[in-house]
């Protein structure tokens, strides 16, 4: 049996369209790995993207003011110090931990979704989060 003309043409239009989808994956998960569009991995440092974070979102209770047992929003060195709360960890390891568990910034609301943590403003939104993570994963540098 003879094919149409046209079947071997259809074949190889899906394969390409098949490729063209696989490549866009595998864009998207390299732009996720290098910290998405703008975000170059090695510039993520503490005292230039984190500690306006930290400040803003932790800073009520972590800047020498409140009942935090660190002062990571304003002293970098407390986010190298072993982690009392997350045994294992050190501080700026734990920060995460509990950003992503929802458990951080106490009582704010935040349930560690990215998707409805963005929704809160006392929460950790995407872009946040993301550079909480890169620096994280970088080791965080100062």
């Amino acid at each position: 049996m003879r094919r149409a003309r046209g079947d071997g043409m259809r074949r190889r239009r899906r394969s390409r369209v098949a490729a063209a989808g696989l490549l866009g994956l595998a864009a998207i998960a390299c732009a996720a790995v290098s910290g998405g569009p703008g975000i170059d991995v090695g510039d993520v440092t503490y005292t230039e993207d984190l500690q306006p974070i930290f400040l803003d979102k932790c800073g009520a209770c972590h800047a020498g003011r409140g009942d935090g047992d660190t002062h990571f929003a304003v002293a970098y060195a407390d986010m190298l110090r072993d982690s009392r709360r997350c045994p294992g960890q050190l501080e700026y390891q734990c920060a995460l931990t509990l950003v992503e568990q929802g458990l951080m910034p106490r009582d704010a609301g935040c349930t560690g979704a990215v998707g409805v943590d963005e929704t809160i403003s006392a929460c950790l939104g995407r872009g946040a989060r993301d550079l909480l993570l890169i620096w994280v994963n970088e080791g965080a540098p100062e």
